[in-house]
């Protein structure tokens, strides 16, 4: 299963927010709208609905993201990270899986390009769903700082392939 998100499509975070990044306490951005899919092979194992991906086969997976993240009206220093969440896991700097990520960006004029991939495999249940999230520093180091969402756009591929219904 390929998807691909808008740019700039936007979710409301936990409290209510419509921007790039925030905090644990201020919820993080998700990006909720898919702009297309593409299904390769056998049937689709997972769906959608607002950004989050859920699965409807038990199996050992590949998860591939790409994000191009691209300063639009802000134009100053700038760590944008991704990061997944999958079920009640939370990736973000996570060691044990290669799910988080982060680009440095920094333009004074005109704006920046960024690049993120994150590749690695995991067995995920039924029912289960995964979500990508994101965060910004600017300031801190802290990646807790937000950007309002016509100040940047994120150009986000996620891949998945299913390999195996085991448990390898």
């Amino acid at each position: 299963m390929f998807y691909n998100f808008y740019r700039d499509r936007l979710g409301t975070n936990s409290v209510g927010s419509v921007r790039w990044g925030a905090d644990e306490t201020n919820g993080y951005g998700i990006q909720d709208e898919i702009l297309n899919t593409r299904t390769t092979g056998g049937s689709a194992f997972s769906s959608h609905s607002n950004g989050i991906i859920s699965f409807n086969t038990s199996a050992y997976y590949r998860i591939r993201v790409s994000a191009n993240p691209q300063l639009r009206a802000y134009n100053d220093r700038v760590a944008f990270m991704i990061w997944l969440v999958i079920g009640s896991n939370n990736y973000r700097l996570s060691q044990s899986h290669n799910f988080f990520g982060w680009s440095y960006m920094r333009n004074t004029s005109d704006g920046a390009h960024g690049n993120i991939v994150l590749e690695d495999y995991r067995h995920i249940g039924t029912s289960e769903t995964l979500q990508i999230r994101n965060a910004i520093d600017i300031n801190n180091r802290n990646f807790d700082d937000s950007l309002a969402q016509n100040e940047m756009y994120n150009y986000l591929h996620l891949q998945i392939e299913l390999i195996t219904e085991d448990d390898i």
